[in-house]
């Protein structure tokens, strides 16, 4: 089977390249005609209902063969990009009222472990539930590895889920995690992606890790993916709102592993100074050239007196350098001594150790040990050891912190309670609340190492036929430190952010206002990359279930 890897056994590290194994840019998909890696049906039909969905999935691939007369082609392609447009439709079986579309690599693409990525912008509206997920190769439910999963009536977060079956009472397991606190989905593209490996799943938004899981038993075989944008299903997702909505995919690429550019050292700036004299003829002075392996970086002319020479030179840190002086004007009686060569105030004597002279052309052939008087033409050579420049430049002044605020709220006229985050009064992110508690993960940038006032600030308080909109924050994690409502380091200030009305920090927030918590610097560290601390995160909350039972 073309694409079938079923043999992938390794574990992330052990000659990983993140080589791209699938790669679909979608600039051409023809939807009438089963193409060497896409379908357009679910391996169980289109007119199969299942999690509570109002919608039809046209296949087609069948068109004129299969499926309700007239169905809406949901597919189409412009610069790149495939669209999944779901469509309000009569006469769909099953009382279904929209026409949506799915693509998947069943009997095309499977593989067994990879990273699995796909850039797209999410549906608007109310009631669309778009995805990208794995079954099975082997049909067999669970297990089921959804990357991403959508509900469009809440636009500013996704869901990752994983389902297998327990290898202890043979039971159906779930674990998953829901990322809140993001900007629009349906305002941009953005990437969604896991790494699949032997021992252990992680999730990525845009590149950036947000949940990570141990792989289950049952999911060591080959996969397929599955693209959809269904419609209705439950009180996640909501009904729809009688609106026509897309799901706009730019690619699907999968890597035999999450592909990491090989890190670069910093560049710093280094000072260089050349301590030199010369002896002049025919009045002409000695001349010259500063070059860091093989670089020129500029030159200078000795006279009688000895002078320092000062250039600067944008190095990579961390790594050893060749820092090289050129005489290349000699003639009679002129010649060029060199004194020492300083890096960053750390001075080498032409006659040290590390020093070496190259006579005639630069080319290694006739190397003696450094000595002070160039007296032909020729290179003094400094083989300078990583030690000698700067490690890494100093630390960034502010860089991302994650905040996790474990919520839950109560409704009133069917709206939940919904809450913006806060630093130090500034907004960075915001989220809605269900009656169930979800962890919402903010990554704001932050000044480091000082304090700030992380404010979770309830603004839709309301009652309305006898139904009370509260508030209930469980806990705030900042970094990887949970602090508690009831904390001594947490206020409640009610009503606007004066500090008018303050009292202590308690988890329920009957009426509009800002629960605060006074977090010292110690909660912003620099970690030894530049960047805050980052923590993972226990389970999210419970999604509705994408597999037949």
């Amino acid at each position: 089977m073309d694409g079938t890897a079923t043999g992938f056994g390794q574990t992330q590290g052990e000659g990983m390249s993140g080589t791209l194994v699938f790669g679909e840019e979608f600039d051409t998909f023809n939807a009438y005609s089963r193409t060497d890696r896409w379908r357009t049906s679910y391996e169980w039909g289109p007119d199969v209902p299942i999690n509570g969905e109002t919608g039809y999935y046209v296949d087609t691939e069948n068109a004129g063969r299969s499926g309700p007369a007239g169905a809406t082609n949901p597919f189409s392609t412009a610069n790149g990009v495939l669209t999944i447009t779901a469509r309000p439709q009569a006469g769909l079986p099953n009382g279904q009222t929209y026409a949506s579309g799915v693509i998947s690599t069943m009997d095309s693409f499977e593989r067994t472990y990879g990273y699995f990525e796909v850039r797209a912008q999410m549906p608007g509206g109310n009631g669309f539930w778009p995805a990208f997920w794995l079954m099975r190769a082997d049909h067999v439910w669970p297990p089921e590895l959804d990357v991403m999963e959508y509900a469009s009536r809440l636009p500013n977060e996704y869901a990752t889920a994983l389902h297998w079956t327990s290898p202890t009472d043979g039971g159906y397991a779930y674990t998953g995690r829901t990322n809140g606190g993001l900007p629009s989905l349906s305002g941009g593209f953005h990437t969604y992606g896991v790494d699949w490996q032997k021992d252990a799943l992680t999730w990525y938004f845009d590149g950036k890790a947000v949940y990570s899981a141990p792989t289950p038993a049952d999911m060591h075989g080959p996969m397929y993916m599955l693209l959809n944008q269904a419609v209705g299903g439950g009180s996640w997702i909501g009904p729809p709102d009688g609106s026509t909505q897309a799901y706009s995919i730019d690619y699907v690429r999968v890597y035999d592993s999450r592909p990491v550019s090989t890190p670069q050292p910093p560049i710093c700036d280094v000072g260089i100074v050349v301590s030199a004299h010369g002896t002049p003829y025919n009045g002409i002075k000695p001349h010259f050239n500063l070059l860091v392996d093989g670089v020129k970086i500029g030159e200078g002319r000795a006279d009688a007196t000895t002078a320092d020479f000062a250039f600067t030179a944008a190095l990579a840190a961390g790594t050893t350098h060749k820092v090289q002086v050129q005489y290349d004007n000699d003639s009679g009686p002129r010649d060029l001594y060199v004194d020492s060569i300083a890096i960053n105030g750390r001075s080498f004597a032409a006659t040290d150790a590390v020093m070496t002279y190259d006579k005639g052309a630069l080319d290694g052939r006739d190397v003696v040990a450094g000595q002070s008087g160039l007296w032909w033409n020729g290179t003094l050579v400094a083989t300078l050891p990583d030690s000698v420049f700067p490690s890494a430049p100093p630390p960034p002044s502010a860089g991302p912190s994650s905040i996790v605020v474990s919520a839950s709220g109560s409704a009133a006229a069917g709206v939940f309670a919904h809450f913006k985050l806060l630093i130090d009064g500034a907004a960075v992110g915001e989220a809605t609340t269900a009656a169930e508690a979800r962890d919402f993960v903010f990554t704001p940038t932050v000044a480091l190492a000082q304090g700030h006032k992380v404010q979770v600030q309830f603004d839709n308080d309301a009652y309305i036929n006898g139904q009370d909109r509260n508030l209930f924050v469980h806990k705030v994690t900042i970094g990887d430190r949970i602090v508690l409502p009831s904390d001594p380091t947490v206020v409640y200030d009610k009503g606007a952010l004066d500090g008018r009305d303050v009292v202590a920090g308690k988890s329920e927030m009957w009426w509009s206002g800002t629960l605060v918590v006074n977090a010292d610097e110690s909660y912003f560290p620099v970690s030894p990359s530049g960047a805050a601390y980052q923590h993972e995160f226990e389970v999210g909350h419970d999604v509705a279930n994408w597999g037949m039972s």
